[in-house]
Formats: C-alpha cells, structure tokens, sequence
C-alpha cells in the first residue's frame, strides 16, 4: 500500500475512503470546491496531493493558491493565500474571504480538544483498521493462489505459520494502538481536572 499525503498534510489511507472518491478529508474540506457536474467536489482520491486541486478556483487570485495554500482546522480548514484566508464554507461553489470572527472559528487547529476531534480520531483509526484488514485479506488471497501451484506439504506448512505468525502481529498492534488511546485519553483527562481544581483554588 502506498502512502499519499493529500494536501493539507492528510493521509489518504486514514482520512478519505476509495469508494468516495469525491469526498475530501473533514479538516480540510474548506479547500475544495462543489462542481456543477454530478455535484462533484474538485477533490479526487487518486490524485489528491496534486498541486491544482485544493485552493483554486472562482475568488482566489490567479496565480496563488494550489495545495501548499491548504491548511487543515477541525473546522474544515482553510486557503491560506499571502496571509489572507478563504474557505469554500464546506465545499460551496467558491471561494469566499474570512472576515475575522470567521477566521477564528475556522482556523482552530486540529489539535484541538472537543469531543467531535475525540470522534474523528476513532473514526480515523477505525477507517486506518479496515484498510489494513482489506490489506491483509488480499495478501492472504496471493498467497493462497500461489501455493496451490506447490504440491509440499512443507511449504503448505510454512505458509500457515507465516499467515499465523502475521495474524498475531495484526492483532498485537490493534491492542497497542488501543492501549494507546487508552493512554492519551486518560492523560488529556488528567489534565482538565488538574486545570479544574487549580481553577478551584
């Protein structure tokens, strides 16, 4: 599987789905806009770091934008075009400039700490956890159809530990990556009621 960073530094594989080609990522959906064809976005899956799609288009200056212009906020990001922002406010028809009450609402970064960045973090990672599945039901079919040419019984054998071998290794990392939320979820907890009862005092 390759890795594609899509603009706005958004990984392809845990942020976008291949059965919705059209559909940017959420943090950066303010960077593309909504075509009159098929009501399209002009966000494309299989190209999605190139230079031309994120950032162009009616009301940006000819000549700027392009994908080093998007920048992702859990509010759907936002064109950064020579220190004036714009946004297509979720994929409308054009771009529009941000007058600074909106600038602030939209440019939070994505680090932020609300319950809807919690939602799209499981929403990631659980997206992330199917492409790995499909990934490995795909090796385990080449596989499959390549040792049925071999007649051994010994490379039969040596197939289904390495398909053991990869099974305990996928599901060692999904209790890790778990254990890790786990983790940062208690410490981001931690640390609101520490702020809470300084707050207090």
């Amino acid at each position: 599987m390759v890795n594609v960073t899509c603009c706005g530094g958004q990984d392809r594989n845990t942020t976008t789905r291949e059965s919705r080609p059209y559909e940017p990522p959420h943090e950066t959906r303010n960077c593309y806009l909504r075509t009159q064809p098929g009501n399209r976005s002009t966000f494309d899956y299989s190209q999605c770091n190139r230079a031309d799609t994120a950032c162009t288009g009616d009301n940006i200056p000819i000549g700027s934008g392009g994908c080093l212009a998007c920048h992702s906020s859990s509010g759907g990001g936002y064109c950064d075009i020579d220190g004036d922002y714009y946004s297509s406010k979720g994929m409308g028809r054009q771009f529009h400039e941000l007058d600074d009450d909106e600038i602030g609402e939209i440019t939070r970064s994505s680090g932020s700490s609300d319950i809807g960045e919690m939602s799209r973090l499981f929403e990631r990672e659980s997206q992330r956890m199917f492409n790995r599945q499909m990934n490995y039901g795909i090796r385990n079919q080449q596989r499959r159809s390549s040792s049925t040419g071999e007649t051994t019984g010994e490379t039969t054998r040596e197939t289904k530990q390495s398909n053991n071998n990869e099974e305990e290794t996928t599901i060692t990392d999904y209790i890790t990556e778990i254990l890790l939320y786990i983790g940062i979820s208690a410490t981001f907890i931690l640390m609101v009621l520490s702020i809470v009862l300084i707050l207090l005092k």
